[in-house]
């Protein structure tokens, strides 16, 4: 999977310059995009899934559910980053309800998420796991930025500001749809972590 660099006409991009045009977002910088290639492309990305093990040695490539063979890919845009994996579960000897999944993503040593919980329970009801068993899960993040620490670690030539955040010229109507926007984005997180909260009381954790 190769970063298209070929500038898009600005009738083609979203409001903050973001490759979907039907979409409302604020994309990353192609300095933040070919670091997530880079880091792809090396095989550095690990997903966590903690108390229960992880997942690494991820290939950069496209996810389709009917040719899917089970490796692990991730697969990423100017937005969104996603990983798709199966999960070998070697305990425990006897089945137990799951109420939630706590993951993390790593890579080059240093943690860029989590943990964040995500449930699991299907119809108000938990999971069950066992040893033996064999799930197919996916990470999907949406990304605001990546920590510039890491872009200068991967990218020692990199210069100026790798972000969009705060550095865009917007008028005071532009302004407005991102502050609404990121409203919306807070708002959406605060479901998330009342949804994690509810898994977290029924579960007895």
């Amino acid at each position: 999977m190769k970063i298209d660099k070929n500038p898009l006409k600005k009738a083609e991009r979203n409001l903050f310059g973001g490759k979907n045009k039907h979409a409302l977002y604020v994309p990353l910088t192609d300095t933040e995009l070919e670091v997530l290639e880079r880091l792809a492309l090396s095989g550095e990305f690990k997903v966590v899934v903690k108390d229960w093990g992880y997942v690494q040695n991820f290939r950069l490539g496209k996810y389709v559910p009917e040719t899917w063979d089970g490796s692990p890919i991730v697969q990423f845009g100017d937005k969104r980053i996603s990983f798709y994996f199966v999960m070998n579960f070697s305990a425990p000897a006897i089945p137990q309800p799951n109420w939630f999944f706590d993951m993390e993503l790593w890579a080059k040593g240093r943690k860029l998420h989590g943990p964040q919980r995500y449930p699991t329970a299907n119809g108000g009801h938990p999971i069950q796991i066992a040893a033996g068993m064999q799930m197919g899960l996916a990470l999907d993040l949406a990304l605001d930025q990546i920590d510039p620490v890491l872009i200068k670690e991967i990218k020692p030539d990199a210069v100026g500001l790798t972000s969009r955040l705060g550095n865009m010229h917007l008028n005071l109507h532009e302004q407005r749809i991102l502050r609404n926007l990121q409203e919306s984005e807070r708002s959406i997180r605060q479901m998330s972590a009342k949804d994690a909260a509810k898994v977290t009381k029924q579960s007895g954790s």
